[in-house]
């Protein structure tokens, strides 16, 4: 009815549930994106929302999803052909239907991403490399064009044209996803965490990681849920 469609969802993503999804999004990690997504549908049926409120938090997704893919440029338009999207959702009259639209649709994205980044040229692929090798040292953009021979002027512009994120934003994400590893999985102090992240000054570290997740090292290290579904999952591929 038109009073359930205005009826408010109880449950958005939260900053560091919104940060995880993009940034697994755009590493086109398939089986990570799926967790987050059917962990908050698992939440939302717990609570028993109401069939609005589920289509609010599928809308959430797909316009996320969406937004990532076009900043990444990759092209996406047949996902949302013969039928929309939209549509397609409007079509989904119970949870398990729900669940596996979002499914079926998250997958076909994240295979769309891995494409694109196989696609990558050798100087996007040189740079991505010689960050994740060496991201905790001193990285400058100049320090990575000269290694390539061409200014840094010209591989700012040509990185972001080719990746849709500035080399800074960029190198700060790798750090950032490399230090909450740190915190889930190691009894280092945050400081040595920071530090082998790259990031010699605190504030910095401090700083980077609140915009990239919404929270502080130490809230995040402390998150009972998050850590323990990111666990969960590490526990079970394993078995």
């Amino acid at each position: 009815t038109s009073g359930q469609a205005a009826e408010p969802a109880p449950m958005l993503l939260s900053p560091q549930q919104e940060q995880e999804f993009y940034l697994n999004l755009q590493a086109g990690n398939e089986s990570e994106t799926l967790q987050i997504v059917q962990r908050l549908l698992l939440q939302l049926n717990k609570r028993s929302a109401s069939s609005a409120q589920f289509y609010h938090f599928a809308e959430e997704i797909i316009q996320k999803t969406v937004k990532t893919l076009t900043s990444m440029q990759v092209a996406f338009h047949h996902l949302t052909t013969p039928v929309p999207l939209q549509e397609r959702l409007s079509c989904c009259y119970s949870y398990e239907q729900l669940s596996s639209f979002l499914d079926e649709f998250l997958r076909a994205a994240t295979e769309l991403v891995n494409k694109k980044k196989g696609e990558r040229d050798p100087i996007t692929a040189f740079v991505v490399e010689y960050l994740e090798q060496h991201y905790d040292g001193d990285i400058t953009l100049d320090l990575i064009a000269d290694k390539l021979g061409i200014t840094s002027g010209y591989l700012s512009t040509y990185f972001k044209d080719k990746t849709g994120v500035n080399f800074i934003d960029f190198l700060n994400d790798l750090r950032i996803r490399k230090a909450k590893e740190m915190l889930l999985y190691s009894n280092c102090k945050i400081q040595e965490v920071a530090r082998k992240a790259g990031y010699q000054n605190m504030n910095s570290f401090n700083r980077m990681f609140k915009k990239f997740s919404g929270i502080t090292p130490g809230e995040f290290r402390k998150s009972p849920s998050y850590g323990q579904g990111i666990r969960d999952s590490i526990v079970k591929k394993e078995a």
